[in-house]
């Protein structure tokens, strides 16, 4: 389905929610950090830049928040499966990266760039929080921000305060016309939404229009552990919601939502996005046993099925074939 430009195209591999711990960790115990990503590593390497959320520190130095239900913390030796993976960037702008107080997210900060890993949307202001992470790879280059729209408020950095970026208009809008530019590929990732549910509220939808009338080239989103649909706004895609990626959680009462999962690939020349391929990915952890894989013929259709169903609000043409699903522009 691809076209015969494609091979000139970089082609950017964005998931959703990284965290390798709490009930991934029995199995990490006895495979190491590369196990989760064994199913998925290969495509993602194949991308010329590979990208994701990282879903709390690679640090338990600190002590955990006090005013949290969930506090979600790995092992530094973490980065040794992000690298295995592919991964060249990470996003930091979530509600869970503070969960082990600041010296945590520096020392994951620490680690990551020790391991050429570089991320965004977390500093030690307001202004440093909202700069973006510059990945080239080869003679390609892309622009990633990264804001969070999900509690606790008190993660959010400050003009003098250290913490991640506060997906407000204002930051949104500043950043993308600092950060953007003629020569580059813009991401910005929100972390927002709803968990559970399979359509953006209405804030969303605003952030990510703002997002792009600003200069942004595309809009990835995650945070409600399940997939949204995708919109083509003025001729860029926002994925509304990747969905989890390797999360080592298994939720009970939800086991039947946080199943289901995309790898995305964005096909984008010097300053837009020319082609989107989705692969479907099957999260079910009991299933999986905590290691992402692309499910069966009729599983993979099934995913696919769901994602233009929650797609069509946006009146978003899928395309499917050989359990892949395509948007072209």
């Amino acid at each position: 389905m691809l076209t015969a430009s494609s091979s000139k195209l970089m082609t950017i591999a964005v998931t959703g929610d990284v965290m390798l711990g709490q009930m991934m960790q029995p199995f990490i115990d006895i495979h190491g950090y590369t196990y989760p990503f064994l199913n998925t590593a290969p495509i993602l390497k194949n991308a010329d830049i590979a990208l994701c959320n990282l879903e709390g520190p690679l640090s338990c130095s600190g002590a955990p928040v006090g005013d949290k239900k969930f506090t979600f913390c790995v092992s530094t030796n973490a980065v040794m499966g992000l690298s295995f993976a592919g991964f060249d960037a990470v996003t930091l702008a979530n509600n869970h990266i503070l969960d082990y107080g600041e010296p945590a997210v520096l020392e994951t900060i620490r680690i990551l760039t020790k391991n050429s890993i570089q991320s965004c949307g977390y500093g030690c202001s307001q202004e440093t929080a909202n700069q973006p992470a510059i990945i080239k790879n080869n003679h390609n280059k892309i622009t990633l921000l990264s804001f969070c729209r999900v509690p606790p408020d008190h993660y959010y950095a400050m003009k003098n305060t250290a913490g991640s970026a506060f997906g407000s208009l204002q930051n949104i809008k500043a950043g993308i016309k600092k950060a953007c530019t003629k020569n580059t590929t813009c991401i910005v990732a929100f972390h927002w939404g709803t968990e559970y549910t399979h359509y953006p509220e209405s804030i969303q939808i605003k952030l990510a229009h703002a997002a792009i009338d600003a200069g942004a080239d595309a809009v990835i989103g995650h945070g409600p552990h399940v997939l949204q649909g995708i919109e083509i706004y003025h001729g860029a895609p926002i994925l509304y919601s990747l969905g989890n990626f390797a999360f080592g959680y298994y939720y009970t009462t939800f086991k039947h939502l946080a199943t289901e999962s995309m790898i995305v690939l964005l096909k984008a020349n010097k300053n837009s996005i020319a082609e989107i391929e989705i692969i479907p990915l099957n999260v079910n952890n009991i299933a999986t046993d905590y290691r992402p894989r692309i499910p069966a013929d009729n599983n993979a259709q099934k995913i696919l099925s769901h994602l233009q169903t929650y797609s069509k609000q946006f009146k978003t043409t899928i395309t499917l074939s050989n359990n892949r699903g395509y948007i072209h522009f």
